[in-house]
This record gives C-alpha cells, sequence and structure tokens, in this order.
C-alpha cells in the first residue's frame, strides 16, 4: 500500500467535513437528521459511511494524479524496461582457494553467472550470481603498505613520484610466478571510503610507473619498469554488468544506475603486463609509483589503511537475480488480469524484476501455448484469428511487507479488449529477487557467506561488503513522465544546456535521496567547445569531429565517495552517448584543488578514439 495514501485519505475526510459543515449550515433541518457537525459526527453509522467514502475518494484521486501510469509504465517498458524495473540487491565476495583442492600450475575460471547461495535463514536460501568471469590464482598478498619518497630506492626515486603502493605477492603451494604466469591480476580495493576512493585515484589516475622484482632468495633477475597505464580500471564493461539490459537499450544509463546503487562495484582494478613474471620466483614485489595527488589529509588513510587487507585478489561482484517459474496462475472467466505470484508459500521472499516467458497450457493436452507480449514486435506477421498476448503493471501490493511491488497480467487481443486465453493455466517464468532479505543478511560468517553450486577449489566465500538494499523504481505520478521526457535529450543538449542538463539525467538514475543526489549537487558547472582529433586507421590518417567537455566538481559535495571514480563513469557515459561518427573527451576539475583530477583520452562508445 502506497504511503501517499494516507496524505490523500486525511484530505478526502477533511474535505468532507467541512462540506458537511457548510451543508449543516445551510439546511440544518436535513442535517440534524445526520447529526452532521463542524469536526464529527455523532451518528457511528454515519461517520463509517464518511470515513469508507473517503477512502474510496483518496484512491480514486491519487489513481488520477499517478498521471497515466498504464501509459507510461507501457512506454517505458518498451525503451527504457530498466527505468521501471527494482534495482536488485549487489554485494562484492572474495573466493578463498582450498589448499587441498587447490594443487594446480593456473588459474580456475569460475563463469560469469555462476550461483552462489547464502545458508538457509528463516528456511529461505538467497541465490545470487556473479558479475564477471573470475580466474582463480593461488596467489597472496602477504604484504602491503604505502610508502612515501624517502622510502623508495633511489634507482626509482624521480621528481614526479610523491608516494608508492609497495606489496608482495606469494605463489601458493610452493611453487613459482613461472608456473603460473598470469598475463593480469585483478585487485579488489577493500575497505573504508576514506580510504578506498583516495587509494582508487591515486592508482588508476595518478600512478605514472609500475615496478616487479623478484624477491626469491638468490635470485639475480633485474627489475622490470612497466608505464602506469599498466594499471587499468575494470568494472564498466557489458561483460561486467550486473543488470541485464536490452540490446536495444543505452548502456551509458545501465552505468549510472550501477553505480548510484553500489558504487564500490567499480573498485575493481586490473593490473596488466606482467609476461615478464613468467621468469620470477615464488615471491614477486609490486611497486606502484604514483605523482602528487594534492590532497595532504589522505596521507593518514592512505599510510593507516593500506594492507593486505586493502588489496584482495579472486574476487568478484554478486548480482541477487535469478530466474524462478512463479506459481501457476489459474484461467477462468471471471476475471481478465491475473496476479503473478513468484511463491505463495514465501511471499516475503520474492519480488519480480521482470517477466521472460509467459506459456499456457491445459490438462487434456501436452502441447503448450506461448503467448507473447503486447507490446512487442514478435505478434505483427503471425495473423492467427483469436491469437492473445499479455501485458504487465507494476503496482504497490495492496498488502504490503514492505515497499516491494507486485505485478498483475492482462491477457488480450491485438486491439487490448481483455479476453479469455484458450489454455486453463499460465507458466510464468521470470527473473526474480528476495526482496529485503539480501540487505538485511549476517555477513562476516567464519565458515562463509555464500556456497557455491558448482564444484571448485574453494574453502569459503565471503562477502566484502553487506549487500545494498533493493531500489523500487516510481511506479506512478510525474517520476515516469521525467523519465519518459529525458528521451528528448541529445549529446548536444547534454553538453551545451550545461550542469542543469546533466545533474537533470543523473537525478533520474540516483535512486533513493542519498549520496547520489549529494555528488549531483556538486557538479557546479559544465562546459564544451567542439574538437578535432587526429586518428590513425587501417587506411592512413584522418580526423573525427566530436566535443570537449569540462565538468567542475566541488569535492566538499563527495565524502565518502570519489569525485575521481564519479568523472570516470561520467567519462565512459558521455563516451557512449555521442553519435556514431563523433567522440566525446572529458576532463574534470576540482574546485579545491584548483586543477584537473582527470583528464581521460577522447572515447566514442566503450573504445578509445585515438
Amino acid at each position: 500500500m502506497r504511503e501517499e495514501l494516507l496524505h490523500y485519505y486525511e484530505r478526502e475526510l477533511a474535505y468532507l467535513r467541512q462540506l458537511g459543515a457548510e451543508f449543516a449550515g445551510k439546511y440544518p433541518k436535513v442535517a440534524s437528521r445526520l447529526l452532521l457537525e463542524p469536526s464529527r459526527c455523532e451518528d457511528p453509522h454515519v461517520e463509517r459511511l464518511l470515513e469508507a467514502f473517503a477512502f474510496l475518494a483518496a484512491r480514486l484521486h491519487l489513481k488520477l494524479d499517478d498521471d497515466y501510469p498504464e501509459f507510461t509504465q507501457s512506454l517505458l517498458e518498451i525503451v527504457l524496461p530498466q527505468a521501471v524495473r527494482p534495482v536488485p540487491s549487489m554485494t562484492v565476495a572474495e573466493f578463498q582457494m582450498d589448499p587441498e583442492r587447490g594443487q594446480t600450475t593456473g588459474s580456475v575460471r569460475i563463469p560469469r553467472g555462476s550461483k552462489a547461495f547464502t545458508r538457509p535463514a528463516s528456511g529461505v536460501r538467497l541465490e545470487f550470481r556473479t558479475g564477471f568471469d573470475l580466474d582463480l590464482w593461488p596467489i597472496t598478498v602477504s604484504s602491503a603498505a604505502w610508502v612515501t619518497p624517502d622510502r623508495i630506492e633511489s634507482p626509482f626515486r624521480s621528481p614526479d613520484v610523491s608516494a608508492a603502493l609497495r606489496m608482495e605477492l606469494a605463489a601458493g603451494h610452493g611453487s613459482s610466478f613461472a608456473a603460473f604466469a598470469p598475463k593480469s591480476l585483478r585487485f579488489y580495493l577493500n575497505g573504508e571510503a576514506s580510504l578506498t576512493f583516495p587509494l582508487y585515484e591515486m592508482l588508476v589516475g595518478r600512478c605514472v610507473r609500475v615496478l616487479l622484482r623478484d624477491l626469491t632468495p638468490g635470485s639475480r633477475r633485474p627489475p622490470v619498469l612497466l608505464p602506469g597505464s599498466t594499471v587499468k580500471p575494470a568494472g564498466f564493461e557489458q561483460s561486467e554488468a550486473l543488470l541485464p539490459y536490452p540490446r536495444r537499450c543505452f548502456d551509458g544509463y545501465r552505468l549510472l544506475q550501477e553505480y548510484f546503487a553500489f558504487p564500490e562495484k567499480f573498485l575493481f582494478i586490473d593490473l596488466t603486463g606482467l609476461d615478464a613474471l613468467a621468469n620470477f620466483g615464488e615471491r614477486v614485489e609490486i611497486v606502484m609509483l604514483c605523482r602528487d595527488s594534492g590532497r595532504s589529509d589522505w596521507e593518514p588513510f592512505l599510510q593507516n589503511g593500506v594492507s593486505p587487507k586493502a588489496l584482495r585478489l579472486n574476487t568478484t561482484t554478486l548480482v541477487n537475480l535469478f530466474p524462478h517459474t512463479a506459481d501457476p496462475v489459474p484461467v477462468d472467466d471471471a476475471r481478465f488480469e491475473y496476479p503473478i505470484v513468484p511463491d505463495a508459500r514465501r511471499p516475503d521472499s520474492y519480488e519480480i524484476y521482470s517477466i521472460e516467458e509467459i506459456v499456457g497450457t491445459t490438462p487434456d493436452s501436452a502441447d503448450t501455448v506461448r503467448l507473447e507480449p503486447f507490446y512487442s514486435i514478435k505478434h505483427s506477421s503471425t495473423g492467427r484469428q483469436g491469437e492473445v498476448f499479455w501485458h504487465a503493471m507494476r503496482r504497490t501490493p495492496r498488502l504490503s511487507l514492505d515497499e516491494s511491488t507486485e505485478v498483475w497480467v492482462t491477457v488480450c487481443d491485438l486491439a487490448a479488449r481483455p479476453q479469455r486465453p484458450p489454455v486453463a493455466t499460465l507458466t510464468v517464468r521470470c527473473l526474480c529477487t528476495n526482496r529485503e532479505l539480501p540487505s538485511r543478511m549476517m555477513v562476516g560468517d567464519e565458515n562463509g557467506d555464500f556456497e557455491l553450486e558448482s564444484a571448485a577449489p574453494v574453502s569459503r566465500v565471503v562477502a566484502l561488503r553487506k549487500p545494498t538494499p533493493t531500489v523500487r523504481p516510481p511506479i506512478g505520478g510525474e517520476a515516469l513522465w521525467r523519465l519518459i521526457s529525458h528521451l528528448s535529450l541529445n549529446y548536444l543538449s547534454l553538453t551545451e544546456e550545461g550542469s542543469d542538463a546533466l545533474r537533470e539525467i543523473l537525478r533520474l538514475y540516483a535512486g533513493s535521496p542519498g549520496g547520489g543526489e549529494r555528488q549531483i549537487e556538486g557538479i557546479k558547472n559544465v562546459t564544451s567547445r567542439r574538437h578535432f582529433a587526429r586518428v590513425i586507421g587501417d587506411y592512413g590518417i584522418s580526423f573525427v569531429r566530436g566535443m570537449q567537455v569540462r565538468v567542475d566538481l566541488d569535492e566538499e559535495f563527495f565524502v565518502g565517495s570519489g569525485a575521481y571514480l564519479f568523472g570516470a563513469v561520467l567519462d565512459r557515459f558521455l563516451g557512449l552517448y555521442v553519435n556514431l561518427n563523433g567522440f566525446s573527451q572529458l576532463e574534470v576539475w576540482s574546485r579545491q584543488r584548483k586543477e584537473a583530477l582527470g583528464r581521460w583520452p577522447a572515447r566514442s562508445g566503450y573504445g578509445i578514439l585515438l
């Protein structure tokens, strides 16, 4: 039940009482029979009648103020389906290898989409899926520290280096890196926000060189020096998405949704170019040399917080989203719309994210009838007479246990007239979440927080982050119209209209009020200018016309988060937002530091242009 209903009910009841008082003043003889007074009614039957009418009128008024949700939801389900679906719970987990089962000379891959279950609680096992392919390496971070320039050896000390991350990696099972030969390693930056976001900026945005050194006793192999570009951000690619987006939808909106729902999802870094480790022994030192950040207040957090616990290997994202078959829906002639119940025995444990398929069955036939969505192109060429389709609407439940939503399905013909399907039972296959249960789970179990369904050399799966709460979509009202209105924005209006246009589109994906809204308010200015860039292709050199965009941020609005990571997400978003033959090039400036936080290369889509 929607919270706004109480406000509408109180308003309707107050109006009826006021109208009753005016009626009593104008027609005292008639009013005396009803015992109407300005603030109350002495007749309890009339009082209950007024309250019941106020309740019904409140529902009707609320429905009118929703501004045709049947139309807006249906339209958004076609062009922006993610806008009318809940954002499921997300977390990050570490997969600790089992030394008894981990005897391997290489990595073990856990594919994207692998199932991970929580331990049973109240009869329910919460189901998660991994967000990207995870390569398990028998490698551990044995030590890590943030060091100042005076602790950097003189051959590698230079004026452009102000600090460094030094860590030691140890090969497990008495083996060596020559046996593993990883080409890259993915680290997750774990810890409090005051540590992880500054560390992310230093490693991804300010690393100038990476030093590899063999620490195996007796080794005479010379150190290997790599450029800072070998440290790459992770979590931005389509293959690392947590939310399933149809191919027809703009993927930049997914980045915004995932960032505002779970910014820690992007705190992964890839250390590439590690082919030189093929000649190293069992212990390796990695030193990431970084230039000055202009933030002296970060030093205590970095020096005290960087440890092996802050740099985690063998980690991946998890999302509470999984396929599920809802309870069978019996078809009858008494109604034309049906509530879809994922599990009537545990109604507080499942919520529908999306409907994937509806098929009908009859008891006297083994054949099934597939119903197509009403708003789709799949049924336009069939032309079968009597064919029916389904149309879904998301609503707030009448008897809500929390802020979840429920889905109702209407069966209709091509003219949108309600019809009885020629089947006895509807089977609905959908994607579901576990409502608010993931955000309530306790993490830190000594035996692990998750169990893998597939066999893998893993002893424990530990949640490094408490699962996020589910973010619900707007059901009706002006919020849906605002979502529709932003479809008229194009790249030029987004940049040329300045910060207001950019803030408006970001607010649509910021979810519930909180840190996301504060970061959006931190955008103080947006300017752009046309720019030409040189592109070297297979057929020579050519020039491409695009836009250079400058965003000024106030870092006071990014306490507890990261302005640099925010800029990195904007860079990817704008790169996807440009037209086919253009590009965007973003630079983000800090008002406090009076310098650029980051300058990203020209980007068109997912690729770097230059």
